[in-house]
């Protein structure tokens, strides 16, 4: 009830991979705790907040960021399947000078 919850997964603007790591871990048996934020200001001012980049050919960029954490005493097992099913995964940064758009 009081466990103490760690991030093992944690990526911009992929909801597909979170998805399927949700499935995987969820398969295994562990607990788990998702979240979606956003690490961008959004536009503000009056009137609707209409971000001109969401109207390109692609339709709207994906710039949330998925997060997963498990119980702090899964982590080590969590991350190992993680990696088992995608070796070249990398977290995402916060504080990464090179923001993906």
């Amino acid at each position: 009830m009081f466990d103490k919850y760690i991030i093992v997964f944690e990526v911009k603007g992929n909801r597909k991979l979170w998805e399927e790591v949700i499935a995987i871990l969820k398969d295994a048996g562990f607990p788990l705790k998702k979240a979606i934020w956003q690490d961008e200001i959004g536009a503000v001012g009056c009137g609707p907040a209409i971000d001109p980049r969401n109207f390109g050919e692609k339709g709207r960029i994906d710039r949330d960021v998925y997060t997963v954490r498990v119980r702090e005493k899964d982590r080590e097992a969590a991350l190992k399947l993680i990696h088992e099913k995608y070796p070249a995964y990398v977290p995402y940064d916060r504080n990464s000078v090179e923001r993906r758009l």
